[in-house]
């Protein structure tokens, strides 16, 4: 009869099947979701940064800067 599989194994085995795919995971979904598409044929090539993202940190930092500057000089 075959014993029953513990917590601790079946965590290790859970997150070996996680490292085994680079395609799945927080850190991978963090990337799709500021990055632009990756191109399959070219995977080496550097994912710029989408033009929302570009837009919203320039606006923060102008934001940032202005209460800042109007506050604390």
């Amino acid at each position: 009869m075959r014993q029953p599989i513990t917590q601790r194994q079946m965590h290790k085995l859970a997150m070996s099947a996680f490292r085994k795919r680079s395609d799945v995971g927080m850190k991978q979904a963090l990337k799709d979701r500021l990055l632009e598409s990756a191109n399959p044929f070219q995977s080496e090539q550097e994912r710029r940064p989408k033009r929302g993202v570009v837009l919203a940190l320039t606006i923060s930092g102008l934001l940032f800067g202005s209460f800042v500057y109007f506050n604390f000089l």
